[in-house]
């Protein structure tokens, strides 16, 4: 993996003003502030439906790794540098969240107008950091453009803006001790409803909870209502 994203910081970032490229939105705790609650308690007594997940480890991510390079890097060297550190990569991984149940609509709806996106091309999955997990040192960079890895006339560019969608991240609870959220090598600090969003195609983060309670963030992706220039 340490090969992968040495290739993305040579071939593909564009911009290395990684401290000036991270933004901290508005706090939407006020407007939100029950719909975590209720999610998170049904994480914990199971009323939520939630699933285990590697994304380094998927056949798909696999697939887009290889043709965001054009086939410089092929799927079967993606999968040898994931062997680089093997204990490393196999004890990566989350619970995910995308259903929030009675709160389905509220999260979308309050999500789309307070970050002006488009309804209609959002996505959000809450991300669940027990106590032990982390989420090793990576870059977003092709993950989140709607293609099929199946269709061949695919030609992903490597140094334009590959895609219209921005990320964002919410936590759904205060920072507790031994938890923590990098971009670059800088550490974030963060209150229940602080929102986060970076140059995605550009910066390596990386998040670990070494501490003793459950991390809970909700990552949304979409396009702005107004295109950037």
């Amino acid at each position: 993996m340490k090969k992968w994203v040495e290739y993305q910081l040579k071939n593909q970032s564009r911009n290395f003003d990684w401290e000036n490229r991270v933004w901290k939105l508005d706090n939407i705790n006020d407007k939100l502030s029950d719909a975590f609650e209720r999610i998170k308690q049904g994480y914990l007594d199971k009323t939520l439906p939630s699933k285990y997940e590697n994304v380094f480890l998927n056949k798909d991510y696999i697939a887009r790794t290889a043709a965001s390079t054009g086939q410089e890097i092929t799927e079967n060297d993606f999968r040898t540098w994931l062997l680089e550190y093997p204990k490393l990569m196999a004890n990566h991984g989350h619970q995910y969240l995308s259903d929030f149940g009675q709160d389905q609509e509220l999260v979308y709806s309050t999500i789309a107008e307070f970050y002006k996106l488009k309804r209609e091309t959002m996505n959000i999955r809450i991300q669940v950091e027990e106590p032990g997990q982390y989420f090793v040192v990576h870059m977003d960079r092709h993950r989140y453009k709607v293609w099929s890895v199946e269709d061949e006339e695919v030609i992903y560019d490597k140094v334009k803006a590959q895609h219209s969608q921005d990320i964002f991240i919410t936590f759904m609870t205060d920072q507790k001790l031994g938890q923590m959220f990098n971009f670059g090598t800088n550490a974030i600090n963060w209150k229940q409803g602080d929102t986060f969003t970076w140059e995605h195609q550009s910066i390596p983060h990386c998040t670990s909870n070494v501490g003793y309670d459950t991390s809970f963030v909700m990552v949304t992706t979409g396009e702005p209502l107004l295109n950037k220039e």
